[in-house]
């Protein structure tokens, strides 16, 4: 993301100071330094108006690195057209900063927090600060990218994933990057926070197709108007341990090996 970046090159294309961006987007000067050092990321709503009024998409104001354009090409951005940005592809986060020691953290979603989540609390500054947070310093855990943490229940996920369990997303900005059969969590306006693999139909058909992990329940479609956030799956983490086999599987297999073993005996025996 190249937000606080494309803000200071904008302002400086304009030849504006911080406060003629704070006085034109309604927020303090002290805010536009904060959202250009990347202290914090503006609300969407205030994201719209900084596009707006710098004369860019969303999608350029944050994904677009306009540093690394040679001036011409920066020239020719700015010429171009303004289109109207739909965002069903590009989703922006508010990411929360450890004031200690300025690490970002990782916001967990509760049961009880879900369905206020998908309805528009992801995107809600006051409703983000009072979830719980914690830091997460494991392996493949990158500082570079958002995580969050999703509670989880019901047994559509079972076996794989026990009720009880909490799945760490890794935030996913470009939908149309997710290849076909990657878990994901998917936050939606009807349904809430569920947990599903992915079809990608979103090229053909602009919507995804979801399976559950649990067999017994049917795969279904979602349009991309339903859809908010997508988090594709990065750990579990459970205080289960995974059911031992049954005796019957165990049976099974042993059954498997021994004909096995006897396919190979025979056909070392001279004929």
């Amino acid at each position: 993301m190249y937000l606080s970046d494309n803000l200071k090159v904008l302002r400086k294309y304009f030849h504006l100071k911080q406060d003629e961006v704070a006085s034109e987007v309604g927020i303090s000067r002290q805010m536009v330094g904060f959202y250009e050092s990347g202290t914090y990321v503006p609300p969407i709503e205030t994201l719209n108006l900084l596009a707006t009024f710098l004369r860019v998409s969303l999608d350029t104001l944050v994904n677009q690195p306009l540093a690394k354009l040679s001036p011409k090409q920066f020239e020719q951005l700015m010429a171009a057209p303004n289109p109207v940005y739909r965002g069903s592809a590009l989703q922006v986060r508010e990411v929360l900063h450890s004031v200690k020691d300025d690490q970002e953290l990782i916001e967990v979603v509760p049961i009880p927090a879900s369905m206020g989540y998908a309805q528009g609390g992801y995107a809600d500054q006051e409703f983000m600060a009072d979830l719980e947070k914690f830091h997460l310093p494991l392996p493949g855990i990158s500082p570079d990218r958002l995580y969050r943490l999703f509670s989880t229940e019901g047994d559509s996920m079972y076996p794989a994933v026990t009720e009880g369990s909490h799945i760490l997303g890794e935030y996913v900005e470009d939908w149309y990057s997710i290849k076909s059969g990657t878990n994901c969590i998917f936050v939606l306006q009807t349904e809430g926070i569920v947990f599903k693999k992915a079809v990608n139909e979103l090229t053909t058909k602009q919507r995804f197709e979801l399976h559950s992990l649990n067999t017994f329940y049917k795969p279904y479609y979602v349009p991309i108007e339903d859809i908010k956030e997508i988090w594709k799956f990065k750990k579990l983490l459970t205080d289960v341990l995974p059911e031992p086999e049954s005796s019957m599987t165990k049976l099974l297999s042993e059954i498997r090996e021994l004909k096995g073993g006897q396919t190979e005996i025979l056909s070392r025996l001279p004929r």
